[in-house]
């Protein structure tokens, strides 16, 4: 019998260090979170072309975004030529 199958009442919690070492951290990253998709939002946060909402993800800032035709995208949200921000907050906008 797995521990996920046993009685509530027999349910434990992790020991301290999964939650607080960042090996495990990383791992977890790695194996879990990186494989698999992830919500970050809703599409109709984005209503309309030129509608952005910036926001981070482990450790990786993304901007989302709906083009010109309509569909949502998510991108860096760091210029390659200068190492900056492209956007903050939310809002809209004719380019980044």
């Amino acid at each position: 019998m797995s521990a996920a199958s046993e009685p509530l009442e027999r349910a434990t919690a992790l020991a301290p260090r999964w939650y607080t070492s960042p090996e495990h951290y990383a791992r977890e990253l790695e194996r879990v979170f990186r494989r698999s998709w992830i919500c970050f939002g809703r599409e109709d946060w984005l209503p309309n072309a030129g509608d952005y909402f910036a926001f981070e993800r482990f450790g990786e800032p993304l901007v989302a975004l709906r083009d010109e035709r309509g569909a949502v995208r998510v991108l860096s949200n760091v210029c390659r030529h200068r190492w900056h921000r492209v956007a903050e907050g939310r809002g809209n906008t004719r380019s980044l």
